[in-house]
């Protein structure tokens, strides 16, 4: 069996990371290539160009392979949601072998017109209600070929299953967990070893991993440290997005915010990691946050590191996070945007080693059912089912 994993070329993408491990879990019965698409493609021409580049790139796809799986989002295939929907709809037209595509955040743009994202709340909101009796038609239509010319997609939680069957109705979905790379069990002096050699010996580290960008809920994470102990630093690991042109300003607002709280010296930002690099905060971390706002994320990579390396998680109350908590105790969830009701969950956890211990070990008991081998199985299962169909 021969597989296409459909990625972008930028080597700092989370989600080109996260095809990179499970696909190295394959096994010799599966011979898979990583194709890489041109980001500048996508950036810097005009949608006849653009869609001249991905009808050449499922053409010649035709002909090597047996079955092609996007690791999908939405950036990935354009600018502008209308973009997006013609450059995918274009590249399925013009391939003829099955497709898989997991989603990493569902919009329900991708599946319904119904809805919008809001650019400036970051939230859903519903479309005029004669969207779809409009001028759209044709949008109308190229979803309704997306979501019925997929063979599967793959969806990492309970929840977003929810979302996308609400908005489209089709059977065609598999939930997979996003697969968990390199599961360590780390102690408490491994901890300690790793904050001593970062420099915090003696200090609580709150850690919120990944680029820098608003949905991410940093601001509210700065709340939350102006009200705690001078002994909480909060770490942001990691920097600034080179596909989002405000991600530099944000985060120099994000600073300006940590100075009038007078606590610029408990903010730090760490700039990109290299995947040593996040492993080594990961193990220093006494807490990981991920407060996130609501854009339909159907996972997050940032906390399944977080069990790879046995941490207690504290997240927002979002879609994606409320279906992880199902599953297992290592995380405790807060409502978004609320930072006083973030600190007390800081502060009750870790005033309460019990509490702390049995997160990190239920933490480690959900990596290990869900290591990044045991669902790279699952992937070629879905495969060979596909073309058991086809």
């Amino acid at each position: 069996m021969k597989v296409a994993m459909i990625v972008s070329d930028n080597p700092q993408c989370g989600i080109t990371t996260h095809a990179n491990y499970v696909t190295s879990e394959f096994g010799e019965n599966c011979e898979v290539d990583i194709i890489k698409t041109k980001l500048s493609v996508i950036r810097s021409r005009g949608i006849l160009e653009q869609s001249k580049y991905y009808k050449t790139i499922a053409l010649e796809l035709n002909t090597r392979y047996d079955i092609v799986h996007i690791q999908h989002e939405y950036g990935l295939w354009g600018r502008k949601i209308f973009y997006y929907h013609f450059n995918l709809y274009n590249f399925l037209k013009n391939l003829t072998l099955p497709v898989v595509i997991s989603l990493h955040s569902i919009v329900p743009d991708l599946i319904s017109p119904d809805y919008v994202l809001h650019e400036k709340s970051g939230g859903l909101i519903r479309r005029n209600p004669l969207f779809k009796y409009s001028k759209y038609w044709a949008y109308i239509k190229m979803l309704n070929y997306i979501s019925n010319r997929v063979n599967r997609f793959i969806i990492h939680s309970d929840d977003s299953y929810t979302i996308y069957k609400s908005s489209n109705g089709n059977g065609n979905i598999k939930i997979l967990p996003l697969g968990i790379p390199g599961v360590r069990k780390i102690s408490l002096a491994d901890k300690l070893e790793a904050k001593a050699r970062k420099g915090f010996l003696g200090k609580k580290l709150l850690v919120l991993f990944g680029f820098v960008s608003s949905y991410k809920g940093h601001e509210t994470a700065i709340h939350a440290l102006s009200n705690l102990p001078p002994e909480y630093i909060l770490i942001i690991a990691g920097g600034s997005h080179p596909l989002n042109p405000d991600s530099n300003e944000y985060m120099k607002r994000l600073l300006r915010l940590a100075h009038r709280y007078n606590i610029r010296d408990r903010v730090i930002i760490t700039g990109f990691l290299s995947e040593e690099e996040i492993d080594e905060w990961q193990i220093a971390a006494d807490l990981v946050l991920a407060p996130y706002l609501e854009v339909g994320l159907s996972a997050s990579a940032a906390i399944s590191r977080a069990f790879a390396m046995s941490n207690a998680v504290v997240a927002s109350d979002i879609s994606a996070f409320l279906g992880i908590a199902e599953q297992t105790k290592a995380i405790k969830i807060f409502p978004s945007t609320e930072a006083l009701l973030l600190v007390d969950s800081i502060l009750e956890i870790e005033k309460n080693k019990v509490l702390l211990n049995r997160m990190r070990e239920a933490s480690y008991e959900y990596a290990e059912k869900n290591s990044m081998y045991t669902i790279a199985n699952e992937h070629i299962k879905l495969y060979n089912t596909i073309l058991s169909e086809n």
